[in-house]
């Protein structure tokens, strides 16, 4: 990495992350600081999905299409 090599991490042939080496130009990556700190929002509970399946049918359905 250090001489300008780069590297594509694979999952099956197929390319999941690609590590280049950082360049003298700006960061396009900008960092906003939090609003609020994360203790705050900790204890937030949500009220469950109302979906019409099931999470297991879903994750079906999702795997089904690879």
């Amino acid at each position: 990495m250090e001489h300008g090599t780069e590297i594509e991490v694979t999952d099956r042939h197929r390319p999941i992350v690609r590590l280049v080496p950082a360049g003298a130009t700006e960061p396009r990556l900008r960092i906003i600081p939090a609003k609020r700190p994360f203790g705050d929002v900790r204890s937030k509970r949500y009220p469950k999905a109302r979906w019409r399946a099931g999470s297991l049918q879903l994750l079906f359905e999702e795997r089904g299409k690879r």
